[in-house]
């Protein structure tokens, strides 16, 4: 798994309380509950990315979560704003949302011709930029939006409105 395979959701507050809950500061389009997500990612300040197991979600007012490894609560604490993760097939299911997300390895396609292969996805702040390698070695970034990506089938990615892309 690599980090453009993680979808960030939200931060974690900077302090736990006594029973080892932290808060969790959702971000504005993340409107789903944690509480069917066994499994989170961390991302810490100096990059490092922890792998950690949800124990228990709390919603009453703020919500809060607790972690099994309470070393990782305290750390998380300390440092204050470490990034919560989830991979795009958690969200996918937790959205209920049944249609196919971009994956490392899909074919891009065009007028039904093999545009190049799905080498990296990143997030440039408004919106996903799919990074596709092309047979003669360039490669070709297409923003993840309606306008140039038409959908995902069958593991191959349909591009539309790519024609000025594939002439840089």
């Amino acid at each position: 798994m690599q980090i453009c395979d993680l979808v960030p959701i939200g931060r974690l507050g900077r302090k736990a309380d006594k029973e080892g809950f932290i808060d969790f500061h959702a971000d504005a389009g993340f409107k789903n509950n944690l509480i069917d997500i066994s499994e989170i990612f961390l991302i810490f300040k100096n990059n490092r990315v922890k792998f950690v197991t949800l124990l228990a979600v709390d919603n009453a007012r703020q919500p809060r979560i607790k972690l099994a490894e309470m070393d990782v609560t305290a750390e998380a604490a300390r440092e204050n704003n470490v990034v919560v993760l989830l991979t795009r097939q958690q969200l996918k299911e937790l959205t209920g949302d049944n249609t196919e997300v971009a994956e490392m390895g899909m074919i891009a396609w065009f007028n039904n011709e093999p545009v190049g292969e799905l080498i990296d996805i990143f997030d440039n702040g408004a919106h996903e930029v799919l990074v596709i390698a092309r047979k003669e070695g360039k490669e070709i970034l297409v923003p993840n939006v309606e306008y140039f990506v038409a959908g995902v089938r069958e593991n191959n990615i349909l591009l539309q409105n790519i024609e000025e892309l594939l002439d840089l």
